[in-house]
């Protein structure tokens, strides 16, 4: 009996033993994993983020804020690829979005890298745009309108279209405006009946 019950206590042991073995390799993992995440989150690197999330899963690693972090940054690194793609194939209203949707995600340590592919999406958004401005100011010449005019003219102007370009319209607005001018002066002679200054009125605003 005695050797049965020796024999039941060495391999309680040796479970407890291995059972600590392995409490031991898995705080060393999920200690390797939290540091993983760390550096992957510092490093941007999309790969990386992924590796150590995974990593951190098998290991049951238990920081939830770190990897809440290191999920963000790999949503905001997956919308700046995608904004890459959009900038170079997309049309106004994909890049917009995709834009809208970087603005929208939670804030996040960009990057010089990260810095430069914003710069170059809005800076590819302006030349999408000039066409649309440019269609608009053809659009507001024609209506003669001085308040669409003006609105066309200063839109072309943020969005740097040339000189050249704004001249009709700014010739047109300038037209509209002596116009304008000439039907208030127009008026004043109306009330007080000074025929001669209501004749030069009518010539000026024909």
């Amino acid at each position: 009996g005695k050797s049965k019950v020796f024999g039941s206590s060495q391999a309680m042991r040796v479970l407890e033993d291995r059972r600590h073995v392995a409490l031991v390799k898995e705080k060393e993992d999920q200690e390797k994993a939290l540091e993983a995440l760390h550096l992957a989150i510092a490093s941007g690197d999309m790969d990386e983020i992924q590796s150590a999330l995974n990593q951190a899963k098998l290991c049951n690693l238990d920081a939830p804020d770190v990897i809440q972090e290191a999920q963000k940054v790999l949503t905001a690194k997956e919308l700046l690829q995608t904004l890459v793609e959009v900038t170079e194939h997309g049309d106004y209203d994909n890049l917009t979005a995709a834009l809208a949707a970087i603005d929208g995600a939670t804030e996040f340590q960009k990057t010089a890298a990260d810095e430069a592919i914003l710069q170059a999406a809005k800076k590819r958004l302006v030349e999408l745009q000039r066409p649309a401005a440019y269609k608009k100011l053809q659009e507001a010449e024609k209506s003669r309108d001085a308040t669409a005019l003006r609105a066309a003219i200063a839109l072309g102007e943020s969005l740097g279209l040339t000189s050249a370009e704004l001249e009709r319209a700014s010739a047109v607005l300038q037209e509209e405006e002596r116009k304008m001018a000439a039907r208030q002066a127009l008026a004043e002679p109306l009330v007080s009946r000074d025929l001669h200054g209501l004749q030069a009125a009518v010539d000026e605003g024909e």
